[in-house]
């Protein structure tokens, strides 16, 4: 099966939604992600780059690197270049964000969280001591406390979905809209959840497409 990104995502609001454009597959998106910031850092000047508030202690490392209106880099939190920070997120203290990552509005990285080559759509939380690699998170999606999204096999063999391969050697995890992860769960690289689908604490997800059932509890697996 396709997994398209409309499969995951609504996408009309979204600022960063030409990231999805011609996808066949969601994991596309991350092929596009280098030559989108680049083409939408060169819109803005180097001196209108950083909008939000960066407080003393915070490393913001090069130019090429995008803070929007109303958001806020607490002390200590560490910003590798390129990346967007959407307007009024939140990137908290300790935090680690690698190059190509992209947050849409309202979004949280939060205290001690690392995030490597990431899309989170608007009203998403990495709050606490998360690992979220080359991952995207949908709208109004959160993920408790200690989660990983790991995003490499121990084999370092390319990432699957379903029979066919992602041609991937790292591939996290792809969160559909408002879908919650309980604290401390691992999702292995290339485990995709649909919208509306919970994970419960302590878990740890196989790889694959799941599904939210007709009752909360129940979760489908289909790959």
């Amino acid at each position: 099966m396709d997994l398209k990104p409309e499969l995951f995502f609504n996408l009309e609001n979204y600022e960063h939604r030409a990231l999805f454009d011609g996808a066949k597959n969601v994991w596309e998106a991350f092929n596009n992600i280098e030559d989108y910031i680049k083409g939408y850092l060169e819109k803005i000047p180097k001196e209108q780059r950083i909008k939000g508030t960066v407080r003393p202690g915070a490393i913001l490392m090069g130019d090429n690197i995008f803070v929007g209106e109303g958001a806020k880099i607490e002390p200590t939190a560490y910003i590798e270049g390129p990346a967007i920070i959407g307007p009024e997120s939140i990137v908290g203290t300790g935090a680690y964000i690698r190059s190509g990552t992209i947050t849409g509005r309202h979004c949280i990285i939060g205290h001690c969280t690392e995030a490597k080559n990431t899309i989170m759509l608007d009203n998403s939380a990495a709050p606490h001591f998360n690992f979220v690699g080359d991952s995207i998170l949908g709208n109004n999606v959160n993920i408790g406390a200690g989660v990983i999204l790991a995003n490499f096999r121990l084999d370092a063999k390319p990432v699957p979905a379903g029979e066919k391969s992602t041609g991937l050697i790292k591939l996290g995890a792809i969160l559909g809209d408002r879908a919650k992860i309980g604290c401390n769960s691992v999702l292995e690289p290339g485990t995709f959840l649909g919208p509306d689908t919970w994970v419960l604490p302590a878990q740890y997800f196989k790889k694959g497409y799941y599904r939210r059932g007709t009752d909360r509890k129940e979760i489908i697996k289909e790959m």
